[in-house]
């Protein structure tokens, strides 16, 4: 047979081959498909961790000993003492403290921060922002962030939503936190870390924080060591989808990232420049050889090199220090082969009659695949009609109808689809991984269900946690922050009010009747806000007898008039376990612009008037008037 192909001709066609493979396997399917490969060959050689990491973590046990959520800082402060005075090396501690929480245990971190120094304790940046805004850098409070190195962590999620990398911040100045860890005073890194999931994370060396604090733990443990401290929750809020099928915590990819470098493993990272000129130059060895041989002697030499490929690219990768495409390669090999060979030709005819034959007999396939599936399985039409279910499905009695829109709204093979079942005592949560197979008679998706009920409930209980007053059931200090800066940032068009209230009288109530007394009042006192307010509005709690209100108008008389309800609503006594308590409150207001442009300058001023309020109480004040208006509990 007289080959087709010219000198001219094969460059040519390889490089269409190299550009359209390229194309290819970052299509999501394939791409995923590398991703998974490429996680196989991570895990194929399992690596003990050298345990020149050590991990101290808060869980979910430790949130609801303490009630805080997700530190309680004071226990922070003596586990950093503990370190301290053990020998730990460095330490990278990953918290926010963005936010201020109690007097007390703020001041306590400080010091601790402080015994340590920069050249020993690091804190994260985050960058936040969106496609729409200028991403901004997110620094811990200064009282913390002056005595530590600060930091950046930035994981990157791949087209499959599993991280595999991790960055610092270039453009920012901020050096890794890993790298910080390993070598003090190192540059921003240029390209991110590929953390080697070799490594088991079952094995890392890991401490419980209420272990350390209460001195269960042997300190020479973590002598001349390395420590990361932070956040190990199991919910999907607060882990991350690793490479192969776990999750892990932030701490955990960051043990790893630390064992990458410290094992010397890390690979770079080839741009896809560098990945097209490296399929060309394969594909311009292979084709000469392809271009020599009869057709199915071709073939069977490219899917022999495509397996080659596959099988000696982990080796080759750790020779050559980069990351190297899997998938790529191969699809160049099985592209050139039809490029030179096919049209017109036995083979195309052959395969022709084949691809008739498996697609007529698709959905049968598709079925019978639904069945052997152990997990609740379905198969539904491109309208989102089902029309095969297996047993576990069927035993799972989850309602195919309630699936239809939502599975021809999203088409795609995403693994993040969620499907709620149920009234609210007895929802049932499920995370759907869909598949969509062409056939002859039209799209057909196979969704697998996993009943992920109770990590959703845990995840609700810890976002409740996380922004209620557990005594109250007010918002908390967080919550209320983060909804005044929301409604600063639209104050111009809906301006608000902010009210400071501070209890007169509530420590000789407190003293008198005990503490057990006091929580009761204070939740009494919530209670008689709460009818005060519209939806709108919202009551916080953010300090020990200190409450705050904003009001969602900018008009003085909406606030004036909660202030004055309020006062003549704390007048009336409080009935606590047989006796009778009398409080009254110092209330100061500000408006926001009218006051201050900035809400956290507003708040200041509502403070200042709460004071000036005290000198008259029980009354209200507002910032900036000549005369205090006076309200008194009427006789």
């Amino acid at each position: 047979m007289k080959r087709k192909g010219t000198s001219v001709r094969i460059p040519a066609l390889c490089v269409s081959a190299s550009l359209l493979a390229v194309a290819i396997a970052n299509l999501g399917p394939i791409a995923k498909a590398e991703a998974i490969f490429a996680d196989h060959l991570r895990h194929a050689s399992p690596k003990q961790p050298t345990g020149a990491v050590q991990l101290v973590y808060v869980d979910e046990n430790a949130i609801r000993r303490h009630g805080k959520f997700p530190f309680d800082r004071s226990e922070l402060a003596r586990a950093l003492d503990f370190l301290n005075s053990a020998g730990a090396q460095r330490i990278h501690v990953d918290a926010g403290l963005t936010a201020p929480e109690d007097r007390e245990g703020d001041a306590a971190l400080e010091a601790a921060l402080h015994r340590l120094g920069p050249q020993r304790v690091s804190l994260p940046v985050n960058l936040i922002g969106s496609a729409t805004a200028t991403p901004q850098v997110l620094q811990p409070l200064a009282q913390f962030s002056r005595h530590a190195t600060l930091v950046a962590s930035q994981f990157i999620f791949d087209g499959d939503n599993r991280v595999r990398r991790v960055s610092s911040l270039p453009d920012h100045g901020y050096a890794l936190s890993v790298d910080w860890l390993k070598a003090p005073g190192q540059p921003a890194r240029m390209t991110p870390l590929s953390i080697d999931f070799a490594f088991e994370p079952t094995t890392l060396p890991q401490f419980d924080i209420g272990e350390i604090v209460a001195g269960k733990i042997d300190a020479r443990q973590f002598a001349r060591r390395n420590v990361i401290l932070g956040l190990k929750v199991a919910t999907p809020q607060y882990t991350l989808a690793s490479s192969g099928v776990s999750r892990l915590s932030r701490i955990e990819m960051l043990a790893l990232a630390s064992e990458t470098l410290t094992a010397g493993q890390q690979l770079g990272i080839l741009s896809t420049t560098q990945v097209i000129l490296l399929v060309f130059l394969l594909s311009l060895g292979a084709a000469a050889m392809l271009a020599a041989l009869p057709p199915m002697v071709g073939l069977g030499f490219a899917v022999a090199g495509g397996l080659i490929w596959t099988a000696g690219v982990d080796q080759l990768q750790r020779i050559a220090g980069v990351g190297l495409p899997i998938t790529a390669p191969v699809l160049a090999l099985l592209l050139l082969w039809p490029m030179l060979n096919y049209r017109d030709s036995r083979a195309e005819r052959f395969v022709a009659r084949l691809k008739a034959k498996w697609i007529g007999t698709g959905a049968q396939a598709i079925f019978a695949a639904a069945d052997v599936i152990a997990t609740p399985a379905a198969v539904f039409d491109a309208s989102g009609k089902p029309l095969h279910a297996n047993a576990a499905f069927t035993a799972a009695k989850i309602d195919g109808e309630g699936l239809k829109a939502m599975i021809a709204d999203n088409a795609s093979n995403a693994d993040d689809l969620r499907f709620t079942q149920g009234a609210n005592g007895s929802q049932r949560h499920f995370a759907i991984s869909r598949r969509s197979i062409e056939t002859l008679t039209g799209r057909l998706t196979l969704a697998t269900f996993s009943d992920v009920t109770e990590s959703a409930r845990r995840e609700d209980e810890l976002s409740e946690l996380a922004f209620t007053d557990r005594l109250t059931g007010l918002a908390n200090r967080v919550a209320f922050h983060a909804r005044m800066t929301a409604m600063g940032d639209k104050a111009d068009s809906e301006p608000f009010g902010i009210l400071i209230v501070d209890l007169d009288g509530f420590k000789l109530v407190n003293d008198s009747l005990g503490h057990h007394a006091g929580d009761q009042l204070l939740a009494r006192v919530a209670q008689r806000i709460l009818p005060l307010l519209r939806k709108r509005d919202l009551a916080a709690r953010i300090g020990g007898d200190e409450f705050a209100i904003l009001i969602a108008s900018g008009e003085a008389n909406a606030s004036i008039r909660v202030a004055d309800n309020l006062l003549r609503a704390l007048t009336e006594p409080f009935e606590i376990d047989g006796a009778v308590a009398h409080v009254g409150a110092s209330i100061g207001i500000a408006l926001c612009p009218d006051h201050a442009a900035d809400p956290s300058q507003a708040m200041k001023y509502a403070d200042a008037a709460m004071y000036a309020a005290k000198k008259h109480k029980p009354a209200y004040a507002v910032h900036d008037e000549s005369e205090i208006a006076v309200r008194r509990p009427a006789a």
